[in-house]
């Protein structure tokens, strides 16, 4: 048996959503220098090992932590008779630890179990993945004569945000759930198209995990997919066909005595729900997996968007980043700048374009997905003004270095 320890810092943070301001959230750090970032740090271990985390609370509310499907017994709090938390709980400043054996392998939640109707929307969640206690000639979900061996595996968590909801609960005031109205649908943390960067993209601080999947034709995939959100999701998964394998952490052929395992192609996946999903990477292309709700693929009403990431079955997977784009070029026309320039690599996935002005920095204004793009438009700029602009390169590696400057000043209004 191991003991594996996994220290929290509940800290305020923000989140970056596509063509949107800063969000304010709360979310877990690593370390006590660290961002906090949604969702929080994934903690894995296999059965008979011990879990225990160390909370550390740097919010103004009391912080617990539950963990729904262990075989835990929590500890509720009462002040004076009125209910304050489901388990034992850090005082703002304070710290709790929590110890419980991994007895079954799956994947599960940990989240806030103080005022959790606040909490978790606001991003005190995250993931539990337990494997088996051993796996024989290859890696499994559930163990041997389960049906669940897989070359690649991808955590899926998915959720949602109501943007009022964060700013009002972040300010310290009251916000009615009735009125709770999500207007961005992430996956780890992310809205399309950031859900298809690299991990630890550098504008992501606090959203650290992609969601994209990269594999080559004929491996088997292991798709987790758990609802952290308040809604359920009718989840697509593209021109393929893969087979459930585990509901709840509960797997559907369990000792090969009774297969139960089926195959679905869209899958209602509810509040606090889990799906392993298994299948086999066909000829190479890209599966787009979404939710089926179009306005759950939107950013603030902008199609698309949204809870969309993607499946990329490769002839091989880019082991370097891409180099950086050549000759940038910038031009006005019509009220618009005009960007173009020259790829020439081959293992390049799509482009972050960047901009600023002679006054500010350079920011991100957008993710190209498409790889063998080498033109953008920008429409938001403002007359008379002086725009720098400059590109990179993706890959599942990582980015490119940046290309050449280019300066171009807006006409004048007439």
């Amino acid at each position: 048996m191991a003991v594996v320890t996994q220290n929290l810092w509940a800290k305020p943070g923000s989140i970056r959503i596509p063509g949107g301001a800063d969000i304010p959230f709360w979310g877990f750090a690593t370390t006590a220098g660290r961002e906090p970032q949604l969702p929080g740090p994934t903690i894995t271990a296999r059965v008979g090992d011990l879990i225990r985390i160390n909370l550390r609370n740097d919010l103004q509310d009391f912080v617990s932590l539950v963990f729904p499907g262990q075989d835990t017994i929590p500890a509720p709090v009462k002040n004076n008779g009125q209910f304050v938390s489901y388990n034992t709980h850090a005082s703002p400043g304070g710290t709790v630890q929590y110890s419980f054996g991994a007895v079954r392998p799956g994947v599960f939640l940990y989240e806030s179990g103080t005022n959790p109707e606040r909490q978790v929307p606001m991003g005190l969640y995250g993931a539990i993945v337990v494997y088996p206690a051993e796996d024989g000639f290859e890696r499994t979900a559930y163990g041997e004569n389960t049906g669940t061996g897989f070359d690649v595996e991808k955590l899926l968590v998915l959720s949602e945000i109501d943007t009022r909801f964060n700013q009002a609960t972040e300010a310290g005031r009251q916000f009615n759930l009735l009125d709770f109205s999500p207007d961005y649908w992430l996956v780890n943390g992310r809205s399309f198209p950031h859900t298809l960067l690299p991990d630890s993209t550098y504008f992501l601080p606090g959203q650290p995990v992609s969601a994209k999947i990269n594999c080559v034709s004929g491996q088997r995939v292991l798709l987790r997919c758990i609802n952290a959100g308040v809604q359920n999701h009718t989840f697509r998964l593209g021109e393929t066909t893969p087979r459930v394998v585990a509901v709840d952490s509960r797997p559907l052929n369990a000792n090969g005595s009774l297969d139960a395992t089926y195959l679905r192609n869209t899958l209602t996946v509810a509040s606090g729900e889990s799906y392993d999903l298994i299948l086999t990477a066909g000829a190479t292309g890209q599966r787009y997996l979404h939710d089926r709700d179009v306005t759950h693929l939107c950013n603030t009403g902008q199609f698309p968007g949204g809870m969309a990431t993607r499946l990329d079955v490769m002839i091989w997977i880019p082991w370097f980043a891409p180099p950086a784009p050549w000759l940038l070029n910038c031009r006005e026309s019509g009220g618009s700048i005009h960007l173009s320039w020259i790829n020439w690599a081959t293992n390049v996935e799509g482009f972050v374009v960047e901009r600023r002005t002679l006054t500010s920095g350079f920011q991100v204004i957008a993710v190209l997905v498409v790889p063998g793009m080498t033109f953008y438009v920008d429409n938001t700029v403002e007359p008379s003004t002086t725009y720098i602009y400059r590109i990179r390169a993706y890959n599942a590696n990582g980015f490119s270095g940046y290309s050449n400057h280019y300066p171009v000043r807006t006409g004048s209004v007439v």
